[in-house]
């Protein structure tokens, strides 16, 4: 941010949003300290749908997610105060709470960021702190050193947390090295409780980030804040928003070559795909290409500038109406990006592709045009092939066959494309393509790193920014689950 364009009350407005979110985030560190989190939720965060957590194993999506995360620190607090009262009556008030426990995170190297706009902000702050908890072998105290990266948004004149990172670096027990091994402890009586996990699964389950070991080395942190306008022209610290930079992973020469392959396949496999559909084989395509075991038929999605079709028999619908008979299509895919997850077991790739359609009906031409797409496509190994998953076209390009492009409307009649008629019935009808102004809605989105295929950082309905204030709400989760299946 250029902070001479500024106002003297633009500034002091400024730095009133610093403030306040520095102030916030030292409230919640006292909150840790005195063992509040009960209400932490409340206190502190947004009550969007869309918050989320990330922590070491993975991420807290929703409020719902959330909440259950500092409602299981909450309840190992209220055990060991039960547990502790009971094994050391003598030593133990009977009033009071968080007996014995603390858990400091001073914060440190704050850097903050208030977006142009005035309605979110991003701070990093690093922290060496120090905690007691209770664990099957009584009470330990632990070294903790670690770092935040937490978005927040303005709510009714409040600054709230909206998306948060927390990342451990080290988690040892004082007194000892944490490059090795924790020394070995006999269980301590009546403490045998504390041997269950303390949190519930998170709902993205990932290794986000590890602990440092002289075998692994010193992890990347998330990316810093740096100015910006507003909350849609930077990377988030929320799931998927780019602030977390996966390590490069070391394959061996089997493995690299593999992967290869599995690339020119894929490639292959879309080069067919255009093929058949320029031969009028789209029946072969469903049956060749697209995927064929019961839980990813029901996953599979075809998507396109007004929504999407879902599972394969909607798909198959879909086609049926498109590639009527006698009709024509032509398919020319290029500029092909491929990239393979980590785990191997998916793919995600982008091509552009043009060509054009001629419906027919009664011996008669009824539409003829041109088109240019942005295809983005997920792929899954299903045995030894490769299979297509989700697959979108987004129109860039629209122009009908005689006619002069640029005499066409930049604003067309509503239903003047006649793709947008073959999305009717699209099972999730929305606007998920806008190509007024041709390729500046990038959507499809270029495909990234990444370490497995899920639901949320798919070409699939529910990957679609459109839809995540819904996907990322409870009762959305649960009615894409229910309607689609999804494998988690």
């Amino acid at each position: 941010m250029v902070y001479q364009r500024l106002t003297t009350e633009q500034l002091a407005d400024r730095w009133e949003a610093r403030r306040a979110v520095k102030n916030l985030m030292g409230r919640m560190t006292q909150a840790i300290l005195h063992k509040e989190e009960s209400d932490f939720t409340a206190r502190f965060w947004s009550g969007r749908d869309d918050v989320s957590l990330g922590v070491n194993a993975g991420w807290y999506l929703g409020m719902e997610a959330v909440r259950a995360y500092y409602a299981a620190i909450a309840a190992r607090t209220d055990l060991s105060d039960e547990i502790l009262r009971r094994r050391f009556p003598a030593f133990m008030p009977a009033e009071g709470r968080a007996l014995g426990q603390f858990d400091l995170k001073p914060l440190s190297s704050e850097l903050v960021e208030v977006a142009g706009d005035g309605q979110t902000a991003k701070g990093m702050w690093s922290y060496q702190g120090s905690d007691i908890r209770m664990t099957e072998k009584g009470p330990l105290s632990y070294w903790t050193i670690g770092v935040y990266a937490v978005e927040f948004i303005l709510e009714g004149g409040q600054w709230r947390i909206w998306h948060m990172l927390n990342l451990l670096d080290i988690d040892c027990p004082c007194g000892e090295k944490w490059w090795q091994e924790p020394l070995p402890r006999s269980d301590e009586p009546g403490f045998e409780a504390f041997g269950d996990p303390v949190f519930p699964a998170p709902t993205i389950q990932t290794e986000i980030h590890r602990l440092w070991s002289p075998g692994n080395g010193q992890q990347e942190m998330p990316t810093c804040p740096v100015p910006y306008e507003s909350f849609s022209d930077t990377f988030s610290y929320g799931y998927g928003g780019g602030a977390i930079m996966p390590d490069e992973r070391v394959y061996s020469e089997d493995e690299l070559m593999r992967r290869i392959w599995d690339i020119e396949d894929i490639r292959d496999l879309m080069s067919r795909r255009s093929l058949y559909c320029t031969g009028g084989q789209w029946r072969r395509e469903l049956n060749e290409l697209w995927v064929s075991t019961p839980e990813h038929m029901t996953a599979a999605s075809f998507g396109g500038n007004w929504g999407f079709y879902c599972g394969m028999e909607s798909i198959r619908r879909f086609y049926e109406r498109s590639y009527r008979s006698a009709s024509f299509c032509s398919r020319c895919v290029n500029t092909p990006l491929v990239i393979l997850s980590d785990d191997g077991a998916s793919a995600r790739g982008r091509w552009y592709m043009s060509g054009q359609n001629t419906l027919c009906a009664d011996g008669q031409v009824e539409q003829a045009w041109w088109s240019v797409w942005t295809l983005g496509a997920d792929f899954v190994r299903e045995g030894e092939q490769w299979k297509i998953l989700h697959l979108v076209e987004a129109q860039d390009f629209y122009c009908p066959v005689g006619e002069d492009f640029d005499a066409q409307p930049v604003w067309p009649e509503a239903g003047a494309n006649p793709e947008q008629a073959l999305f009717a019935s699209a099972d999730y009808s929305f606007l998920a393509h806008d190509n007024t102004y041709m390729l500046e809605d990038d959507w499809p989105p270029v495909p990234q790193a990444y370490e497995t295929l899920n639901m949320y950082n798919s070409y699939g309905p529910e990957g679609h920014p459109a839809l995540n204030d819904r996907i990322h709400s409870i009762a959305w989760a649960t009615e894409v689950a229910a309607r689609r299946a999804w494998g988690r």
